[in-house]
């Protein structure tokens, strides 16, 4: 079995990381939110549509308003991924500004993990206030997650791993050339 060299998955990190947060970024076009009443379960609303609001059609057209907490679960790892990708890619040598973006991909991350496993709890406006009252009448299995939320909580909790351990990587390395 060969070796793992690190220098080379250090070198394809910073990809992953940006490939993951597009992910995300993908996954908020699709449906996250379902219904589920008298056995059959049925879509409600895209994590677009959570997060920046308008008319939910099947809830006798309430509407929903923006939500904060939705949009950074959804968009803000996709924006620091933007940064990192414009640091790499304007060959901008200085690496404690590549370390601190790569931690904050960390927090992005673990933020998108927070506010997107409770996305349904994060609609606001009439719209949200059905949705808490629902579940406050029929009780708290009538909301459940759609795929787009469990998607992007798994690639959360992958991009977690995976800028964590490159924090781990850079520190190391800036740790090491200060103790020279």
């Amino acid at each position: 079995m060969k070796n793992l060299d690190l220098k080379k998955l250090q070198s394809y990190l910073p990809y992953a990381i940006m490939g993951i947060a597009g992910l995300i970024f993908v996954f908020s076009f699709f449906n996250v939110l379902n219904v589920t009443a008298v056995g059959e379960t049925e879509s409600l609303m895209s994590g677009f549509r959570s997060a920046f609001g308008g008319k939910v059609k099947d809830m006798d057209d309430a509407v929903a308003g923006f939500s904060f907490a939705n949009f950074l679960g959804f968009y803000l790892p996709v924006l620091v991924a933007g940064g990192m990708f414009f640091v790499i890619f304007k060959k901008i040598n200085k690496p404690l500004v590549y370390l601190g973006l790569v931690a904050l991909s960390f927090i992005a991350f673990m933020l998108s993990l927070i506010f997107i496993a409770n996305v349904g709890g994060n609609v606001t406006g009439d719209a949200g206030d059905a949705l808490r009252m629902a579940q406050a009448w029929f009780g708290d299995d009538i909301l459940e997650n759609g795929f787009g939320a469990v998607m992007v909580v798994i690639l959360a909790i992958l991009g977690m791993i995976s800028s964590g351990y490159y924090t781990y990587l850079l520190g190391m390395e800036e740790y090491k050339k200060l103790n020279k």
